[in-house]
């Protein structure tokens, strides 16, 4: 196993969760794939946008996802937080 990403239906936008690109593998463009999968599932099920979640302190994700195309939308904090947890990031398909 490579890599993995989870693809779900929302009302607006088709969500992507469980990203990962083995380790040793990154840097090959097989998170790329994987992410061009997911927005074509997006086109095929006529929803222009991707959303994701990444965890706050893992800053070179959120660079990584902004090369993808992907611009920060929200923060949040998970319950029992009293400081930001999360970032939210959305991609406008063309």
């Amino acid at each position: 196993l490579l890599g993995c990403i989870f693809a779900r239906l929302q009302p607006d936008s088709v969500y992507v969760g469980k990203f990962a690109v083995r380790p040793d593998r990154q840097g090959e463009g097989i998170g790329r794939r994987l992410m061009q999968a997911a927005e074509e599932f997006a086109r095929q099920s006529a929803l222009p946008v991707l959303e994701l979640e990444t965890r706050i302190e893992l800053t070179e994700n959120h660079d990584t996802f902004a090369t993808m195309g992907f611009v920060k939308i929200a923060e949040k904090a998970h319950e029992g937080y009293d400081r930001p947890t999360s970032i939210t990031m959305r991609k406008t398909l063309r």
